[in-house]
């Protein structure tokens, strides 16, 4: 796992004065997974996806997992499918 200050998507604030990062790229607007929570998958079911690679989120300095609508919606529409064996 990336620790997120090495993360390449998360770039440091201009102001030399502010210890605050933003994200950018893809994960700019993303929201923390609980924001995003329905009744198909839990949280912790999200955040451990994300853990594993599955769900495209990042972690932020603070260590809450982020990530968008869409990149859920990518990750339910590929849950069940079987990936190709490796050899």
């Amino acid at each position: 796992m990336i620790h997120p200050h090495d993360d390449p998507r998360v770039e440091c604030c201009p102001s030399p004065r502010c210890d605050r990062r933003r994200v950018t790229g893809r994960f700019q607007g993303a929201v923390p997974l609980a924001a995003l929570a329905d009744d198909q998958f839990s949280v912790p079911a999200r955040r451990q996806a994300a853990q594993r690679g599955r769900l495209d989120a990042i972690q932020g300095p603070d260590g809450i997992w982020r990530s968008s609508r869409h990149a859920v919606n990518d990750y339910a529409a590929t849950k069940h499918t079987r990936r190709p064996k490796a050899g």
